[in-house]
């Protein structure tokens, strides 16, 4: 004998489900929660359209490693420098096996090129920031030679001590934004600070 009862329809299979729930836990937060998923965040799920430039989670989960580490140091003979006298300060980036960063002018595309900003600095700069050698090479996602930095980069630019600096503790403070890619992905801009400090003494006064 065939069946008697005719199926229910979707919605009213979600709606006695939904009763079911809330006969137990009507003052239950979690059940409010469930009809909304059944009524507004199910219907869409099921219905909707493969988004085609949505990211996989493999390419999401790529994209929140961090392979480049970063330190910022001020390099000078002495423990201390004296006013006038000249430094250089160097930020080096260590980057992992299979990574690469770009040099600091990339033709074509310069929101992929590393920028380096002094947002807190008692000296004054007397050269441009200078480079580590990159290499060309040719990157698959932009689909031509570049410039770019693998296993190791560094950038160095000369500060001048200002003859009325007194004497102290200085902070140098900054910020790099990069892009790190490895031929398949390349993470989000990533700003990274950092800091280093110098000691200034001045000579004493007569």
């Amino acid at each position: 004998m065939g069946n008697k009862y005719l199926p229910l329809p979707p919605i009213l299979e979600r709606l006695i489900f939904a009763g079911t729930c809330l006969k137990f836990s009507l003052k239950r937060v979690w059940t409010w929660w469930l009809l909304g998923v059944l009524f507004f965040g199910a219907p869409a799920v099921l219905n909707a359209e493969p988004l085609r430039n949505f990211k996989s989670f493999q390419d999401f989960f790529y994209q929140q490693l961090n392979p480049v580490s970063i330190e910022a140091v001020a390099l000078f003979e002495n423990d201390f420098l004296r006013p006038g006298e000249t430094f250089d300060l160097w930020i080096r980036l260590d980057i992992q096996e299979g990574w690469h960063v770009y040099s600091l002018e990339v033709l074509g595309h310069p929101q992929l090129s590393t920028q380096i900003r002094i947002h807190s600095n008692a000296f004054i700069p007397v050269s441009n920031w200078q480079e580590s050698t990159p290499q060309m090479r040719y990157d698959k996602l932009l689909q031509k030679t570049v410039k770019s930095h693998v296993k190791k980069a560094e950038f160095n630019s000369s500060q001048i001590v200002p003859e009325s600096t007194p004497s102290g503790n200085y902070t140098i403070a900054g910020s790099l934004t990069y892009s790190a890619c490895n031929n398949t992905i390349c993470t989000l801009p990533k700003v990274s600070p950092f800091h280093t400090r110098v000691v200034v003494e001045a000579d004493p006064k007569p």
